[in-house]
């Protein structure tokens, strides 16, 4: 791509022969500090454009976080990150010299789960709900409950049309997830939700809910997320990565040309394994998702607050 966008700058690079200017312009990135890089976070907009916006917003939200009201406990981040179960690996082990490298991806129909993932600011994690393609109110809904199938306590899981979030799943997330955690919160504590700004977050009926509940919450601006939101900055990755390694060690015991995965096993499956991820996750990881503040030069005393 930089040899083509050069050639269209610079017509007599044309005339070069592809691997002569290949190595010219190695050799313009390498003096000026440019390497390959894996890609860490997909946006729509400029990260750097949006540290204006992210600085106002933690400058506004901090003093609400030290309010005498508040409890680390019940100061609280959702958010939704995808997995998906049919995702090859980019790369593998192979001899030198093969034309056909093949990668090993299981033989199921089953695709993309959402996991919401909840902490808190004092290192709580809530359970994890997981969010499955298939038509709500019918079978795949009822094997949850089953005890036939026996999925694992400490997880929540439920259906919609395209495994992701709507008004629905959000409502189930607050009767399932926050109300039974806010009930506990101390006499005189407010709890206080963050999420991103999607529209489900903020409906009515989903805002009706959380003033019910006593639970004040916060949209985070938009295209912020990867620079404020806990769950974003420091939690998802690390919970994708141990996905990962259940998933490779799983595929390393499987007889994978033969033996194919039905969608109710590999369901049951990924809820062990999110179970199992989430529960890996060290309070401290959690705890200083809430601290990570990469761009915003503060004071050593406002430093050692929230990310907020």
């Amino acid at each position: 791509m930089v040899s083509l966008r050069a050639s269209k700058i610079d017509r007599l690079l044309r005339r070069m022969k592809r691997y002569s200017l290949f190595q010219l312009v190695r050799q313009f990135l390498c003096a000026n500090g440019i390497v390959m890089r894996a890609t860490t976070h997909t946006s729509q907009e400029d990260c750097a454009q949006k540290h204006d916006e992210a600085t106002a917003f933690i400058i506004a939200t901090r003093p609400i976080l030290t309010q005498s009201h508040r409890h680390k406990a019940f100061i609280i981040n959702m958010d939704q990150t995808p997995y998906k179960l049919c995702d090859p690996p980019k790369k593998t082990l192979n001899q030198r010299g093969e034309k056909t490298v093949t990668a090993k991806s299981p033989k199921t129909s089953l695709g993309r789960v959402t996991c919401a993932l909840t902490v808190c600011a004092d290192g709580t994690k809530l359970p994890p709900l997981l969010i499955y393609k298939g038509t709500p109110g019918a079978d795949i809904e009822k094997e949850f409950v089953s005890k036939k199938h026996d999925y694992p306590k400490g997880v929540f899981c439920m259906v919609q049309k395209t495994a992701w979030t709507d008004e629905r799943v959000m409502h189930y997330w607050i009767d399932h997830v926050l109300r039974p955690y806010i009930k506990t919160a101390p006499k005189g504590v407010v709890p206080l939700l963050y999420l991103d700004k999607y529209a489900c977050h903020y409906q009515g009926s989903v805002a009706k809910k959380f003033e019910d509940l006593g639970v004040e919450w916060d949209i985070i601006p938009g295209g912020c997320t990867s620079l404020v939101q806990p769950v974003d900055v420091a939690i998802g990755k690390p919970f994708k990565n141990r996905m990962q390694y259940k998933w490779e060690e799983f595929m390393m015991d499987l007889d994978w040309k033969n033996e194919r995965i039905k969608p109710i096993d590999a369901r049951k499956k990924i809820a062990v394994w999110a179970l199992e991820a989430w529960k890996g996750i060290p309070v401290d990881v959690v705890w200083n998702s809430w601290r990570h503040n990469p761009f915003l030069m503060v004071s050593t005393q406002t430093s050692s607050s929230y990310c907020f």
